[in-house]
């Protein structure tokens, strides 16, 4: 049994053991940087592994009403895990995937529901449709409003044929997860439950299955990593014994955090050789919480100089690196790109640098997490200074108390360009629903041409340009 305060633990060991060095290298840290001007940068790509942070950016003139500036940090990468280091499988001819991830609405969505009807799917190759729970060891909707949906969003193949769409099993949508710990404790559980999973799947048209589970032996005993393995094993005998081989997807959405990894996937060629892909949760490396009361970037891209120890793991180099290193091919590995930010209440109004401190959630969006209309809309105020750190990839605004970090079209293309050029299977875009953008932040008449899916559009640019 591994309770969550074992890694707790581990973390603030780490914290402990370097926290006069972290005191020293943050303070020098915010004298490393020099500040030019931006609005929407180009990306520059290069084959050199030692200059790729420097290379994401370049400048040009302020155009907007905004404070903006630029900050760029050079790094000291580790050539063993560059980008252009992997000795990638799939070569430069490799399939790009661009999966959206698509929550089915509720009434009380922030800002305003998102309908499967505005959707573009024409940018996507895959929509993963969230979500779906285990009860009574069968596949059914989180919410019984749901199966409504289902047909409305099967018919976007008739805009995009080529489309794949896969439903969604989440394990904690019984709140406790019992539910599926139950269902995959034996074989003769997981396999009713695989029967009535594929029923599913078929009657309303889906073409395959991703399963999230947060996280194998994480509040349980260590022997449901295996068990996991087993599960999807078998998951993929019975695809193919009643599909005849067919291209039904079987995928997972899975950790990008080195204690997790370590020990919830212990054996990644197994997961490697019965997966299409698997969907890397590469964002909220960073978000309030009390025992890291730290403003951080929500998905940096490389780790930035001055971090030492673990911290030094959570980007998302790092992470797809490692899963890579450890048996997953680079073509399988699908890396998560967050819409949506993360907001925090400044302790200091005065101290807004990344590690500075934070006394709570933000004000704005719900529960720290901000959808990309909500950014926009706090992108509008009269004194809001925008930030961009070419290393991380990211930006993060401030306004008074209030600081968010999130992404724009000039982050998630320098992302996209990263994933691209190192050989990784394509992007996983972690909310479409959050990426509903709509001109200058307008309210009215909120349909049809005025969902610009602005992110969606700039890592379609990228990975198929």
């Amino acid at each position: 049994m591994l309770p969550r305060h074992f890694f707790i633990v581990i973390s603030l060991s780490f914290l402990v053991q370097s926290l006069p060095k972290v005191h020293l290298t943050l303070v020098n840290r915010k004298h490393s940087f020099y500040v030019v001007n931006l609005q929407d940068a180009s990306i520059e790509s290069s084959d050199n592994s030692s200059s790729e942070a420097e290379n994401l950016t370049t400048s040009k003139p302020v155009t907007d009403n905004l404070s903006v500036v630029n900050i760029t940090e050079h790094n000291d990468h580790d050539p063993t895990v560059s980008a252009t280091s992997l000795s990638l499988e799939a070569g430069k001819n490799f399939t790009r995937s661009l999966m959206c991830y698509y929550n089915i609405p509720r009434l009380n969505d922030r800002p305003y529901a998102v309908f499967p009807e505005a959707l573009n799917v024409s940018l996507c190759t895959h929509l993963v449709v969230c979500c779906a729970k285990v009860v009574n060891l069968t596949l059914q909707p989180n919410d019984l409003n749901d199966i409504q949906f289902y047909s409305r969003i099967v018919r976007l193949k008739q805009v995009n044929p080529k489309l794949k769409i896969l439903l969604s099993l989440e394990s904690i949508n019984d709140d406790t997860g019992q539910s599926f710990v139950q269902m995959i404790s034996t074989n003769s559980t997981r396999q009713r439950f695989l029967q009535s999973a594929i029923n599913t799947l078929n009657q309303h048209g889906f073409d395959g299955i991703e399963v999230s589970w947060r996280f194998p032996c994480f509040e349980g005993p260590i022997e449901q990593r295996q068990l996991f393995v087993d599960f999807l094993h078998e998951f993929r005998d019975y695809i193919n014994s009643n599909h005849n081989g067919s291209s039904m997807l079987l995928t997972a959405a899975v950790s990008a955090r080195k204690e997790i990894i370590d020990i919830a996937y212990h054996d990644i060629p197994a997961l490697a050789r019965y997966l299409d892909y698997i969907s890397l949760m590469s964002y909220d490396y960073h978000k309030f919480a009390w025992d890291t009361p730290l403003l951080g970037p929500n998905s940096p891209l490389f780790h930035m100089k001055n971090e030492i120890a673990m911290l030094r793991t959570l980007n998302v180099q790092w992470s797809a690196n490692y899963w890579y290193q450890n048996g997953m091919p680079a073509s399988k590995i699908i890396v998560g790109i967050p819409s949506y930010g993360r907001s925090y209440t400044l302790m200091n109004r005065k101290n807004h640098d990344y590690y500075d401190l934070a006394k709570g959630l933000g004000v704005t969006g719900d529960k720290g997490y901000v959808t990309f209309p909500e950014i926009c809309e706090f992108l509008m105020r009269p004194n809001v200074t925008k930030v961009y750190n070419n290393v991380t990839a990211e930006l993060y605004a401030y306004e008074g108390a209030e600081w968010i970090s999130f992404e724009n079209e000039q982050s998630s293309k320098a992302k996209a360009s990263w994933i691209l050029r190192s050989g990784f299977g394509g992007v996983a875009l972690k909310d479409l629903n959050s990426d509903d953008a709509y001109r200058q932040c307008t309210k009215p008449n909120r349909t049809g041409p005025h969902i610009s899916f602005p992110i969606a559009r700039a890592i379609y640019e990228s990975l198929y340009s």
